[in-house]
């Protein structure tokens, strides 16, 4: 009898998803606050007003499961390399401070929320509108603190022989972040007429990074800037503009409306890009710390 029972509990699971997938929604069939993309035609999931309902659609596919698990598997990874991190900094590194430790973990951190809070807002945006804006909002703050975390541990490496210089770059992104976090948070530019507006803010804080690039440029030798990762920034920033692009032209799902509804749109590009950026930006930082720690700079 308990097997009896189990077997119909998981009956009335598979039955209770492949119903949901069934009721997955046309955009005409959507309410205006739930309409984010003129493009993408089918695999809307119905409002749910229920957080839970939210999250059983992880075991199905619909048009935000790309978006979800290109972000939660990177997150679940970042938690992984946190706790390598100690043993391989430390392994590398034996003589460095806690201080320096800390900036590799900040970035790691920093990556880990955004990813995370990008993966939740995914999940959550069926909900109801008060919780798509809510969740929206919160979804800003970890974009900001990822440019912030990439942004620290880029300026210890490039100015690692001025202090006076990091500290003044430190300075400048918090400003700017928090600048750009009061204009991409008001209520007042919440609509997705303004959608562009608050893209343009994000690409230019974090482009304002090729403000000390610049500065580098000027008062490094062209061994320093190589081995301080020059080359990698200037990938990351490539990476992000093209993916940048590509939200917010709506490409390629512009060009062949539905077609892109499940896998490969826009958006799921976009968070790809970003991935691949972060990547190679934690690679560059190492790379460059690396050289500086063995080589005796300063």
């Amino acid at each position: 009898m308990p097997n009896s029972s189990l077997d119909e509990k998981r009956l009335e699971v598979l039955n209770e998803t492949a119903s949901r997938r069934s009721r997955l929604l046309l955009i005409t069939e959507l309410p205006e606050w739930y309409q984010r993309n003129d493009y993408m035609l089918t695999g809307y999931r119905p409002p749910t007003y229920s957080l839970s309902t939210c999250v059983t659609s992880l075991t199905y596919i619909h048009n935000e499961t790309a978006n979800i698990f290109s972000h939660l598997l990177p997150a679940i990874w970042t938690v992984g390399a946190q706790l390598l991190l100690w043993k391989a900094f430390w392994s590398n590194f034996p003589n460095a401070d806690f201080r320096e430790y800390g900036i590799f973990a900040l970035n790691l951190f920093a990556a880990t929320v955004c990813f995370s809070l990008s993966a939740g807002y995914h999940t959550v945006i069926n909900h109801s509108e008060r919780i798509l804006d809510l969740s929206t909002r919160i979804d800003y703050v970890g974009i900001l603190l990822m440019i912030v975390g990439n942004f620290i541990s880029g300026i210890y490496v490039a100015f690692y022989c001025q202090p006076a210089l990091q500290k003044t770059y430190w300075t400048m992104i918090v400003i700017l972040s928090a600048l750009t976090a009061s204009m991409v948070l008001h209520p007042a530019y919440q609509h997705r007429r303004y959608r562009l507006i608050r893209l343009a803010a994000f690409v230019a804080t974090g482009l304002s990074g090729f403000v000390p690039v610049i500065h580098a440029i000027r008062i490094h030798d062209p061994e320093r800037l190589w081995k301080s990762g020059l080359a990698h920034y200037y990938s990351e920033g490539a990476l992000f503009i093209f993916g940048a692009f590509l939200y917010g032209t709506h490409l390629p799902e512009r060009l062949y409306p539905g077609t892109f509804d499940t896998w490969f749109h826009s958006h799921f590009l976009f968070h790809c890009f970003v991935v691949a950026a972060v990547a190679v930006h934690y690679r560059g930082a190492w790379i460059a710390f690396d050289w500086i720690y063995h080589t005796g700079q300063c």
